[in-house]
């Protein structure tokens, strides 16, 4: 299987590591010109270098990170950078300055084998490496903490990862995002209105193509999407390059087996999924199974994230319906409790663009910091495809000075109305534009729920699919917010 030919692209690493180490254990200890640091215990406290992309140029506004030990990924998101994949325990993270440099500053293990992770823009890269001790008091001051040990540049190779003399020893790298990280397993419902496929892939979760778009590959033999399709209509809308429908699996085969639901992280359903008989009954004669329902219960328990955009809410709203409260036809004496007929909530109307206020504090500050399309979608679209279906320029941040997000989409079919106690709205935008334009007050656009060990997300928007673009959209970062870093 291929991955990402964006995210193949090497970042070429020319880094003058300095390390200005801390006393070893947890004290400044005296010691003579050639006094040994004890290394099963040392601290370095510093730890600077210079990082250039593949073309020798300075790789500014780029995330640095120190790690160690254990598989388990987690997020350094340090301040007005993009955010790395590290894996194991996170010691120091710092983001590049304009030419390129960094300091990595905290107690910082020395004489053990480290990870060094940076990533800029979609690119990361990832080593091992060992910081060596200092062992020499140059200034006879009888303190390690202030002697500096100076490394060789440091460059990495995509096809040998080799290290020049005078570096630290390197056993191994990678290359790319999906190498370092342990990809989550993801199962994705086709349907006609949304193709957040396309968004997966600029997350490195497949190829894409030169205006943004995701690139399913030559044929099914080699196919570069790393998650699985599933339908219950003959797909035909999508493609092979070789103009071969691309493979998908049953639906309702899915959704009646609990172990083959558990054997995925995520599962995502488009907007607007169509049936065997190429119309939406059957569909609704599964979301009402009883079956249904209580597998993706056990699915999200178990620990998965079920995310369902605009008219798929009903695989929510039939499932748990405590948790959001979508317009329509509830119990008016238990209006949360019960769900409600299916499509009920399909009061919508179609929009263009608007603002939504993001309510959730780890979504707000996500935004602030994660990268997107500097141009408004209405300016883009508008000017189709002259912007669309390009490269545009970036904003550092995806959220607007009176922290709103601007949500461009051209279908909004589903209204919601707020939550149960056990559910959180991450944006609300006006009713105007995303539900009935006579309706006054503003409607939650993003919400998502804790249940079990897993949690439940739905949208009204979703990813870029009126104006693809090489770079993300503001929406597409709080997708990938609310999918792989919320908790």
């Amino acid at each position: 299987m291929k991955f990402s030919k964006n995210n193949r692209k090497i970042l070429m690493i020319a880094m003058l590591l300095l390390g200005t180490i801390a006393s070893c254990g947890t004290g400044a200890e005296t010691a003579t010109e050639d006094s040994t640091a004890d290394e099963s215990a040392a601290l370095a406290s510093r730890m600077s270098g210079t990082l250039t992309d593949e073309d020798g140029a300075a790789a500014d506004n780029a995330s640095v990170a120190l790690s160690a030990g254990g598989t388990d990924a987690q997020t350094a998101s340090p301040e007005g950078c993009d955010a790395a994949t590290v894996l194991g325990t996170l010691y120091a993270a710092a983001c590049t300055d304009e030419d390129g440099t960094f300091t990595l500053v905290d107690d910082i293990p020395c004489g053990e084998e480290l990870t060094f992770t940076a990533r800029h823009g979609d690119q990361q890269i990832t080593f091992t490496t060992t910081l060596t001790c200092p062992t020499l008091d140059t200034n006879d001051d009888g303190d390690l903490s202030d002697e500096t040990v100076v490394y060789g540049t440091v460059s990495l190779d995509p096809e040998t990862c080799g290290f020049e003399a005078g570096t630290p020893e390197a056993e191994s790298c990678t290359s790319t995002i999906d190498e370092l990280t342990e990809l989550k397993k993801i199962a994705v419902v086709l349907g006609t209105d949304s193709h957040i496929q396309n968004t997966l892939a600029k997350l490195g979760y497949a190829d894409t193509d030169t205006i943004g778009q995701i690139d399913y590959g030559e044929t099914a033999d080699d196919k570069t999407y790393a998650f699985d399709l599933y339908s219950e209509a003959e797909i035909n809308y999508i493609s092979y390059n070789n103009g071969q429908p691309v493979e998908y699996q049953s639906l309702s085969a899915l959704l009646t087996n609990v172990n083959a639901l558990k054997a995925y992280d995520i599962l995502i359903i488009n907007a607007n999924i169509v049936g065997a008989s190429g119309g939406v009954d059957d569909v609704d004669a599964l979301v009402t199974d009883g079956l249904v329902q209580q597998n993706l219960q056990n699915f999200v328990s178990s620990g998965g994230v079920l995310y369902a955009i605009d008219e798929s809410y009903d695989f929510i709203e039939q499932a748990f319906p405590s948790f959001f409260d979508f317009k329509g036809g509830d119990d008016p004496f238990d209006p949360l409790n019960t769900a409600e007929t299916a499509d009920a909530a399909e009061v919508g109307g179609g929009i263009l663009s608007s603002d939504a206020a993001i309510t959730d504090g780890g979504l707000q500050q996500w935004l602030r910091t994660a990268s997107a399309n500097a141009m408004s979608y209405d300016e883009a679209y508008n000017s189709f495809p002259q912007h669309c279906h390009s490269e545009l320029p970036s904003a550092d941040g995806s959220l607007n000075d009176d922290s709103t997000m601007t949500v461009g989409t051209v279908l909004v079919n589903t209204v919601a109305q707020g939550v149960g106690s056990d559910g959180s709205v991450a944006a609300r935008g006006p009713y105007g534009a995303f539900g009935t334009p006579e309706s006054p007050g503003e409607v939650p656009v993003a919400l998502t729920a804790a249940y079990g060990a897993g949690r439940i997300v739905y949208t009204v928007f979703s990813g870029d699919d009126a104006c693809p673009t090489v770079g993300f959209w503001p929406q597409e970062r709080a997708i990938e917010y609310l999918l792989f870093e919320a908790e």
